[in-house]
């Protein structure tokens, strides 16, 4: 992630994909990042931690949408 709203220094996201059969993909996303800020920003990691998980899965709900039934959903502003 280059550009973001986020108070992030830095964000890596990694996709892994593992065939469950013909018709299923399981997708799992991981994230490491690091924060602004010094000092402040690490004693917000945790608290940005829970923020993230709700985030980071709508964000894969929407990309199943897409390719399972072609939803189009709209950027998050």
């Amino acid at each position: 992630v280059y550009d973001s709203s986020m108070p992030l220094k830095s964000m890596i996201a990694t996709f892994s994909f593992r065939k469950i059969n013909e018709q299923k993909t399981s997708v799992q996303m991981q994230v490491e990042f690091e924060a602004k800020f010094g000092v402040l920003g690490k004693m917000m990691t945790p608290m940005m931690k829970r923020q993230f998980r709700p985030i980071l899965q709508s964000l894969l709900d929407c990309n199943a949408a897409h390719v399972e039934r072609g939803d189009v959903v709209a950027a998050a502003a």
